[in-house]
Formats: C-alpha cells, structure tokens, sequence
C-alpha cells in the first residue's frame, strides 16, 4: 500500500494540546474532525482527532502525551467490526498511510483507523532527534566504533528529551498496548480487529494478551513473537543461505557468483583489513562527509535490505563490488542508509530495548554470533544503548508465548529476512483459531500490497473462516553483473551510478 507522507505534511488534526499532568485533563477526550483523504483514483471519507493518555502509567504524577490517529470511514451499508492498523518499526507512522491506494476493499467491509503509536509520526511528542555533538560516520566501520556512536547518538537524544520533561521510561509496548485499548475506550468500541505489520504485529500479540475479550480478530503480516525482538543469528545466516542459493540457480549469476555466502565472508574479512571510504551529502549541514567502511557497513546494509524483495535483486551485485573495492553501486545504499541513520528514533530503540530476550536467547546469541557473518548486528539496541537510555525490562513474563482463542490470520513471505514463516509457525501455536497465507518469493514488506492478499482480508474481517493457503509471486530477477550482456532488472543503485 503506497503511503504519501508529503499529502499530510499540513494534517493539523485538532489544535495542539498541551502536554499537562493528569489531574487536570480527561484522557478520553475526543473532538473529531472530518476529513476527506484523496488518494490516485479517487477518495476516503473519515475523520481525524488526537486522543490524551498518560506518558507513563505507573507514576500518578505523570503527564499526558497525544496520539494522531484518522479514521477512514466504511463504503458498506453495514460495517463489520473497526479494524486498527498498527504499523511497524518500531517507529513508522501509520497516518502517512491515509491517502495511499490499496485500502478500498477493507473499506467496502469496515472502518479503518490509523494510529500514530506514542512517540512517532504525528503523535507528540515525536522522539526522533537529530544529535548535533556526534555524527554516525562510525556506524559504517567495525563493531567496536558502531557501538561507541550508538551509545554516544543515544546519551545526547536521551539528554535532550530528559530536558523537555519527557519521561522515556514510558516508551513500552505495555504502555502502547494500554494506547490501543484506550483509544478504542474511546471511540466507543465494544471489539475492534487488529492488523499490525512487523513490529506492529508484536504490539498486536501484547494487546490480545492484554485485552484480548476486547479483539475480536487478528491479521498479523510478518509476525514478530514476544520474544522475536533481537533476531538470532542462525535465523539470518539461514536467510541468507537461501538467498545464496536463489544466486548459484540464476542462469545468469549462477557461473560468476556459486557461493555467495562465501563471498560474503571473504568480503567481510577484507573489509576488516582495508576498508572502503564512501562519500556522501549530509543532509543536515549538506556538506560532504567521507564515510569509513567496514563490515559493520556491509552487515548494516544487508540486514536492512535482504527481507526487501525490491532491493535484494541487487544485493549480490553490490557484494561483488565491494569485495573488488569499488564503490559505485554502494554509495546509492550508504547514502541512503546514512540520511536514515543520521536521526535517532528513541522510541525505536526504547520500544524495542524494553521488549529485550530471554536470558536462554541472549546466551544463545553469544553463541551463534561467534561463526555467523553477521555477529550481534541485529542485536538492536545493543544492552549498552539501552542502559544509556534507562530504558526499563519488560521481562520474561511479557516474552513468554501469547495464547488466545482469538481467531488469527497469520501472513509470511518466503524471502522475508526479518520475519520468516517460521517464526508466525511459532507464534501460531498459541492460536488454534487461524490461519497462516505464506506467499513463495514475498518479503517483508510487500504483502499488503498484494491484491490477493488484500481480498483474504476483506474475507476475513467479514468473519469468514479461511484455510491455510500458499500464493507464489513470481521469481527474483537478479541485477547482472556490470561486465555481463544481455537483458536484466536494473534498481536506481545501478542507474545512479551511470553503469549498466
């Protein structure tokens, strides 16, 4: 579903409320505002509103924060159950999706409300701070120096929020789980649906766990469990072994790059040996900023992408390139991830820090990171970035495996890195009442936009039962290699760099 974050950069909602202590506000309250969404072909009706609720809600003296939220109204005659979509992250903004195509069918079933979860988007407060002390040049290079600037990137936002009197040990996903439930307090809702993408899916699990009488369905696209918040590193080497495996059957790959995962060591090793240098445009001085690359470069660019079908085509491509030391179709990707990086989220890392593993998984961690290309890179945010946040521990009790009679469909694809099928079949069996779609060749994020996906869930919201089922998308075209002929897909790392 194309969002267009751009149409809403003037969504005002409801004048802006201040951020008081409880006592002198009603967390319910609500004046709703109607709104008209344009979207490619035509329109949506709905409304928007910001709803008060308690930054942290196990201190009486604690202020209140607002949530954004829109809701798109149904073209039936009679709507089925409100569906809530929670987006991912931690730290997407939902209300970017409003005036995107793709919601028409749910629409022609029931409601639709968008929220902005506490600290993103529209939602204020917005933790997203840009550090003015310390750069994430340091990030690209080795472990060692991409863990001293995350912690010294996570002092100075957490300094600067601390200041405005923001109280970062609300940042849960307890606490947003007690959101979601408030706002449909609000909105006068006996039972609602839950949809939530990625993380969303997590808060999703938190919120039938927590008040699960009060959700009478749930689509989870890309399922992380309770305790799925640091990724194992078998689980990403599996990945990518599978993806190296797509490689050595291409046709056209296949002869120059057999073993990709190999390549990918060797890479990485010589990476740590003599780095690259990559210049970029920082953004926000826009001046130019030569950028250290090392493995910690290349594990971050591969982790971020190898779930995402549109930009893993190209993933081999860049791997050959760099282990020959050129740079062309790289600086696309380190740019990009740079302008990223260069912000810190806190409600990412505190959400997710809170939420934390097992001391069985964190030992096991340990234990796979010492062979796998990947180390503890998708340990995010590493225990030391938590600390500098004070970010409090959820504990076992919140990770233990979510079990309801809730009717659940559960939606995976086969090439998403980050939230394999596997781990919806774990998730799964806490819900005998559902069903699991797994698409052959879809990623992490394209599932939604899938029409016969979309169609499954208008089918469901409707309250039909549906099967287990398998779609197949068709096959990954990979990019060929610059000194290859012949026709091939192309990706605008490739088209930037002036070289086909």
């Amino acid at each position: 579903m194309t969002a267009f974050p751009a149409l809403l950069s003037g969504l005002s909602l409801v004048p802006a409320l201040a951020l008081v202590p409880s006592q002198e506000a009603h967390p319910f309250e609500l004046e709703l505002t109607p709104r008209t969404f344009k979207y490619e072909g035509g329109e949506y009706r709905g409304e928007v509103a910001r709803l008060r609720v308690p930054e942290n809600r196990s201190r009486k003296d604690s202020r209140f924060i607002e949530l954004a939220f829109a809701r798109l109204k149904s073209t039936a005659a009679k709507p089925k159950t409100t569906v809530f979509y929670l987006a991912g992250g931690p730290g997407d903004s939902a209300t970017n999706m409003v005036e995107g195509s793709g919601w028409e069918g749910l629409l022609a079933v029931a409601d639709l409300v968008l929220l902005d979860q506490r600290g993103t988007g529209r939602s204020r407060p917005d933790l997203v701070y840009t550090p003015e002390s310390v750069t994430p040049e340091g990030l690209f290079l080795d472990p060692e120096s991409m863990l001293d600037v995350s912690v010294a990137m996570a002092e100075e936002a957490a300094a600067h929020f601390r200041a405005e009197g923001i109280d970062l040990a609300g940042y849960t996903t307890v606490e947003s789980a007690r959101d979601v439930d408030a706002l449909r307090v609000a909105l006068g809702l006996e039972r609602v649906i839950l949809m939530g993408h990625s993380y969303g899916t997590h808060l999703a699990l938190e919120v039938v766990r927590s008040f699960g009488a009060h959700v009478e369905g749930v689509i989870l696209a890309g399922t992380a469990g309770m305790n799925d918040m640091h990724k194992l590193p078998s689980e990403l080497d599996a990945h990518w072994r599978k993806l190296s495996a797509l490689v050595a059957a291409d046709p056209a790959l296949g002869r120059s790059i057999p073993d990709l995962d190999g390549l990918l060591r060797k890479t990485l090793a010589k990476l740590r040996a003599e780095p690259l240098a990559v210049t970029v445009t920082d953004r926000v001085t826009r001046q130019p900023v030569e950028v250290p690359f090392g493995p910690a470069g290349l594990q971050l660019l591969l982790l971020r992408d190898m779930g995402d079908v549109e930009d893993i085509p190209v993933l081999p491509r860049l791997v050959v390139e760099v282990e020959r030391g050129e740079t062309r179709t790289l600086q696309w990707f380190v740019q990009k991830r740079y302008d990223q990086v260069r912000s810190v989220s806190i409600m990412t890392l505190a959400m997710r820090g809170a939420s934390g593993a097992t001391k069985d998984r964190w030992e096991r961690i340990e234990r796979e990171a010492a062979t796998s290309p990947f180390g503890k890179a998708r340990v995010m945010p590493p225990p030391e970035v938590s600390r500098a946040l004070g970010t409090p521990d959820l504990g076992d009790a919140f990770r233990a495996p979510v079990r309801s009679e809730v009717r659940a469909l559960f939606l995976s694809g086969t090439l998403d890195g980050n939230t394999p099928p596997e781990q919806a079949e774990a998730v799964r069996a806490g819900f005998p009442n559902s069903a699991h779609v797994i698409v052959e060749n879809g990623g992490h994020e394209d599932l939604l936009g899938m029409p016969e996906i979309r169609a499954l869930i208008a089918r469901f919201i409707g309250g039909e039962k549906l099967a287990d089922a398998r779609l197949v998308k068709p096959a990954l075209r990979f990019v060929p290699l610059r000194d290859e002929a012949g026709p091939g897909m192309t990706h605008p790392a490739v088209e930037q760099s002036g070289v086909r």
